[in-house]
């Protein structure tokens, strides 16, 4: 039990560490037009939706919000805008206030 119970919370840690380091590098690719960065924020996306599969009403802020972030990246206003709010009313629903917070954040940032 106790070994189940903390994979669960180093798969937790790591959705957060995922998430943030996607953010990070849409940031880095900004400010500095790396180019060495640009699969990671697609590859935390693609890991977040994995986590997701195993507990969405914990994941699913977290797959919009990258999402919106490489769609205001990319320039696809329409499709980021629906991600933001989709990532605001998730996190709203599960009441995860902070993350809530965040994405509302970075849609007044877009």
């Amino acid at each position: 039990e106790r070994t189940k119970n903390h994979s669960w919370g180093s798969r937790h840690q790591s959705g957060f560490q995922v998430l943030y380091h996607g953010l990070s590098a849409l940031k880095i690719m900004i400010r500095t037009s790396s180019q060495q960065m640009k699969a990671a924020p697609r590859n935390a996306l693609k890991l977040l939706k994995i986590l997701s599969g195993c507990s969405k009403w914990n994941y699913r802020n977290k797959v919009h919000l990258m999402e919106a972030e490489i769609f205001s990246y990319e320039g696809r206003n329409k499709e980021a805008e629906a991600s933001y709010d989709a990532a605001i009313t998730s996190a709203q629903c599960v009441s995860f206030v902070h993350e809530q917070g965040l994405a509302c954040e970075r849609a007044g940032f877009h």
